[in-house]
């Protein structure tokens, strides 16, 4: 959402909004104002609760928007051919993200970066 917000967006509802929070974010657009919808909201609070003391979490907001779609597939237990076939390329450039992925967390190797993604998961 976070991103979304940084790109220019002025409302964020979830999918599993009702058509009411949907209206409501229209309106809010239309006034020149930000609307967050009541799911979002609710799971923000909820993080919000749950702050990440680890340092790897804490420097997500390093990766690009490519490395963190691949990185919360890892979290979703996905392998490196998985997911290249789902995104459409080569499995050395999925492990090539992996690499930068590593580099910019600081972690050590694959499995801390699993683990790392799998406890971020959990918590968004």
């Amino acid at each position: 959402m976070q991103r979304a917000f940084e790109a220019g967006a002025r409302a964020y509802v979830s999918k599993s909004d009702e058509a009411a929070e949907l209206l409501a974010a229209l309106e809010a657009i239309i006034t020149n104002r930000r609307f967050i919808g009541k799911l979002v909201s609710k799971a923000l609070e909820l993080n919000a609760s749950h702050k990440p003391n680890d340092r790897a979490l804490r420097l997500l907001r390093n990766l690009s928007d490519r490395e963190m779609h691949i990185f919360r597939r890892i979290g979703k237990g996905e392998g490196t051919t998985a997911i290249a076939r789902e995104l459409g390329i080569s499995v050395k450039t999925v492990e090539t993200h992996n690499a930068h992925i590593k580099e910019k967390l600081r972690l050590s190797g694959s499995t801390q970066l699993h683990r790392t993604a799998e406890n971020w998961l959990r918590g968004s």
